[in-house]
């Protein structure tokens, strides 16, 4: 018989069973988390206290719901920090601190990218409200977990970060008077989601807001300035009435009734500090904050038998009418007073995949639609088209910003990309084509290359396409487009005159880096997908590596430029799994590859032989030489760093990587004396290569680290994550 409230550990072995509450044990997991087996739902509990316990923090049970059952005992302070909180209920002991958390930041210089998901997340700022002496008006907008404000002056060319979330930012609001900068993330299931307000002057935080749970969907100030409206995501449900001056919560309330669907637009009143709008799927209400009695009272638009879903919302300046944008490309009329449904139009030619965005200009209607198109309506005239325009259509993404500021439209798009049309405020007439002005990858970055003694550039791979930027400035300089598959892998020539790429169709393709035109093709390079690139110093040798784990040397004939002849070398067997790193030595007589079958094999690429091969329990993501060529370090998904010796494989050295993730990339300096690696955690690092000590790390990611690269020149390195950012570090 176990004693009462004993601890219970009985791992590998027969299994026991618990009924589902009142056990008096308190169970061991065999990563030492006790559970109280005394609550009722115990199987949950322990199920919970598992799944993907390593995904939030170090050291604290992802699932776990303790801080629920501690806010309904009245215990606010778990309520409040739910992470170290619960671990102590859970373990009786203090969560696990990475010691990285005190070393130097790493000087981030730029980020390189734009989060075209985020509605109406494209904002104008003047440059006297950012505090810059510039009268030209700065661009803000969020990327991964930061709010990025930039200057466009092209002389100045200076971002600032509004730092403070520790996931993607998932909402945006800038304050009428020009003073506050509100933002709101996306959390993970049972976690809160944060809404962090910045001053824009001095771009420091003014206040931190915790209530919503998973997702804040919209963020919008009162006409005042002084009431903060919050709205949660489908998770949530609710709207949440903050004060700015106090810096706290008013009044909460539902946001839908129980036969609408999901609530995903915010838009505060013009004139009145406490009234506010509400609108999604078959639901739009007008709302009044009764401040004195703390409540919340909706007034729902009558729209008869209409049915619609609603995209977007705008108030006219004297809150006579608001639009409503809907999924079936149609606006809804509605009059703010009496709450009753106007007209609705177009009512042939409907805008297609729906109307993302709408602005009211003095009754006449700015729109944007799911398809690219912009048109200005007037509301007046059954809703007859003014003036169009229409975004280029090869990946142009359907429009969720639009920002009018004199003579220019700015539109922000899903796809990442922002463009600018010059447009007559006075005919309200687009007077020419749209201008891209920023761009990114929409989806995982999955290589990161620089050419040789070239630091002013530097090459990406993402999904469907090539990117080459310009270093200091982030702008894209060349793209190379090949629909519907996936570039793994890049690798310029020593001599700069080609690029080649390695792809998921199993092919290899080389590109003139100025022109982007292709030079050769090898079809069925690999029989699935290509995965790793390398190319020696003479040009005339690929080395390319596959998820079949082959490891193939071709030759590429270069006696006619014009058209290369490439010829398939040598295959090597070794590997069972995917290859995911080539690397070569100085003089190009070996090269180390590094395999997700847990294997780092060193090559000697005279016999085309393995030398040598080091083992270990993980799935190896990257390696690099050290400068004297005498040992490898490798990572990976055992987020372990290894030093190795190459002469007999023997291991030198073990360091802990990281607290809570895999290392995806590691890059060396040419000196030797420093190593960078970035992975799942979303920390760049820098360590020292003797002491084995980190000396900087760098934060600005919010998205897994996929690969990151050293510039020729030591003095900038580049990171690349799953989000598509690309992040440009100055050493």
């Amino acid at each position: 018989m176990t004693p009462k409230r004993s601890l219970f550990s009985k791992h590998k072995q027969d299994p026991v069973f618990f009924q589902s509450l009142n056990n008096d044990v308190i169970l061991e997991c065999v990563d030492k988390i006790h559970i109280d087996a005394k609550f009722k739902g115990l199987s949950a509990r322990v199920f919970q206290s598992c799944e993907l316990r390593d995904r939030i923090f170090p050291g604290v049970p992802s699932a776990d719901k303790t801080w629920i059952d501690a806010s309904l005992a009245g215990d606010a302070s778990a309520v409040l920090t739910p992470f170290s909180e619960t671990h102590k209920i859970m373990s009786g002991e203090e969560p696990q601190t990475d010691p990285c958390d005190e070393c130097p930041a790493l000087n981030l210089q730029r980020i390189v990218g734009f989060n075209g998901s985020v509605k109406n997340g494209l904002h104008l700022i003047e440059g006297k409200l950012t505090g810059d002496k510039s009268q030209t008006p700065s661009m803000m907008f969020p990327l991964g977990a930061s709010c990025i404000i930039e200057s466009m002056d092209r002389n100045v060319n200076k971002q600032h970060f509004f730092r403070g979330h520790s996931n993607p930012v998932s909402a945006i609001a800038v304050s009428p008077c020009g003073k506050f900068l509100a933002s709101g993330q996306v959390t993970y299931m049972g976690y809160k989601a944060t809404i962090n307000v910045y001053t824009l002057v001095d771009r420091q935080p003014y206040a931190t807001f915790t209530l919503h749970k998973v997702k804040i969907e919209a963020l919008a100030f009162s006409c005042d300035s002084k009431l903060l409206y919050s709205l949660g995501g489908q998770d949530d449900g609710s709207v949440v009435v903050w004060d700015m001056e106090q810096k706290k919560s008013i009044c909460a309330s539902p946001c839908a009734p129980q036969t609408a669907g999901c609530i995903r637009v915010l838009a505060a009143s013009h004139h009145d500090p406490f009234s506010f709008i509400t609108a999604g799927d078959k639901s739009i209400r007008v709302w009044n904050a009764d401040l004195k009695n703390r409540k919340l009272v909706p007034e729902d638009c009558n729209l008869g038998v209409l049915k619609r879903d609603v995209l977007s919302v705008s108030i006219d300046p004297q809150d006579k009418y608001l639009y409503c944008g809907t999924t079936t490309g149609d606006v809804l009329k509605i009059n703010f007073e009496t709450k009753l449904l106007v007209n609705t139009g177009p009512t042939k030619n409907l805008i297609s995949l729906g109307i993302g965005v709408v602005k009211e200009l003095g009754g006449k209607l700015l729109i944007g639609s799911g398809n690219g198109d912009i048109a200005v309506l007037d509301s007046e005239k059954s809703y007859r088209r003014i003036s169009s325009s229409s975004l280029p259509k090869n990946n142009a993404g359907g429009i969720t910003s639009l920002v009018l500021n004199e003579n220019q439209i700015f539109v922000g798009t899903n796809a990442n990309n922002v463009y600018r049309i010059p447009f007559c405020s006075k005919t309200l007439n687009m007077i020419g084509d749209p201008v891209l002005l920023k761009t990114c990858h929409k989806n995982d970055v999955n290589d990161i290359v620089f050419p040789a003694n070239k630091n002013e550039l530097f090459a990406t791979a993402g999904v469907g396409d090539v990117r080459i930027w310009q270093t200091t400035t982030g702008k894209e300089l060349r793209r190379i487009e090949v629909p519907n598959i996936t570039c793994h892998a890049l690798a310029f020539s020593p001599d700069g005159n080609s690029l080649v790429t390695a792809w998921s169709d199993g092919r290899l393709r080389a590109y003139l880096p100025v022109s982007g035109k292709l030079i050769y093709e090898v079809p069925h390079a690999h029989h699935l997908e290509a995965t790793a690139l390398a190319i020696t110093n003479c040009n005339t040798t690929i080395i390319s590596g596959g998820c079949e784990g082959a490891i193939r040397i071709w030759r590429i004939d270069l006696s006619n430029p014009a058209k290369p002849v490439v010829s398939l070398e040598e295959t090597m067997k070794e590997h069972k799994c995917k290859v995911t790193t080539i690397t070569l030595s100085k003089n190009n007589r070996e090269c180390a590859t590094s395999s997700e079958d847990g294997t780092c094999i060193m090559w000697d690429l005279a016999t085309y032989k393995r030398s040598q091969m080091v083992m270990a329990n993980t799935l190896f993501q990257c390696l690099v030489y050290n400068y004297e060529e005498n040992q490898i370090v490798t990572s990976g998904t055992d987020r372990k760093i290894a030093y190795w010796e190459t002469l007999d494989g023997s291991p030198i050295r073990e360091l802990e990587g990281s607290m809570s993730g895999a290392i995806n990339g590691m890059d060396i300096t040419q000196d030797g004396h420093k190593f960078i690696t970035g992975g799942d955690d979303k920390l760049v690092k820098v360590w020292d290569y003797d002491s084995g000590n980190v000396t900087h790390v760098g934060r600005g990611h919010s998205d897994r680290i996929l690969k990151l690269k050293l510039s020729p020149d030591n003095k900038h390195l580049v990171s690349v994550s799953c989000d598509g950012a690309i992040a440009i570090w100055r050493l």
